[in-house]
């Protein structure tokens, strides 16, 4: 793994610009090639908000790559399939800096040393969240939800309801609302909020 503290031409999903000033934790994770590269970006999820949590702060996941805290966002993670593996990507907004409007951050140190703390701690904890059980993966993550409420639009549809389970089978979410239950792929021209 290396880290970075910061970076000038960090990006995000479908090639967004990922504000990357010091004070933010910026590291990137060589992992080995699995079936559904999907299940690494969700592993990485599960680890930074355990790894959040444990140091007494709190944050949540939102489907498929963003961690958040009070609907603002805290940090995203990229996955990238390169020659022997994929590559993760992690922006995470930890100490005081300029972050984009609309975002949040955890108020912690952010000194060299920590930052390089936080990144020792999230490949340790990523080691112990299994992306070749996907039954055991998908029910951690969607323990990490607590079902919150959302709104997600896909293509001209705009539904609310609970993400009550994910798949990494067919990198689908199950949204359940008043009208039912839905099952919503991720998809390239996905708009997610």
């Amino acid at each position: 793994w290396v880290l970075a503290l910061s970076q000038t031409g960090g990006r995000g999903r479908s090639d967004h610009v990922w504000v990357s000033p010091p004070g933010g934790l910026y590291m990137s994770v060589k992992v080995p090639l699995c079936r559904r590269v999907l299940g690494w970006s969700l592993a990485m999820g599960v680890a930074v908000v355990e790894e959040i949590s444990s140091r007494g702060l709190s944050a949540s996941l939102k489907w498929p790559n963003d961690i958040e805290r009070g609907g603002l966002k805290l940090g995203g993670i990229l996955g990238e399939v390169v020659e022997g593996g994929v590559i993760l990507g992690l922006g995470l907004n930890v100490g005081q800096a300029s972050w984009p409007k609309g975002s949040d951050h955890l108020s912690s140190p952010a000194t060299e040393a920590d930052l390089v703390g936080w990144g020792e701690a999230l490949v340790d904890r990523l080691a112990t969240v299994s992306v070749w059980d996907e039954n055991h993966l998908e029910s951690r993550w969607t323990q990490l939800w607590h079902g919150r409420e959302s709104d997600l639009a896909v293509g001209a549809r705009e539904l609310r309801g609970r993400i009550t389970a994910v798949s990494l089978r067919n990198d689908e979410v199950t949204l359940t609302s008043g009208a039912g239950m839905v099952g919503l792929r991720e998809s390239p021209g996905s708009q997610r909020q």
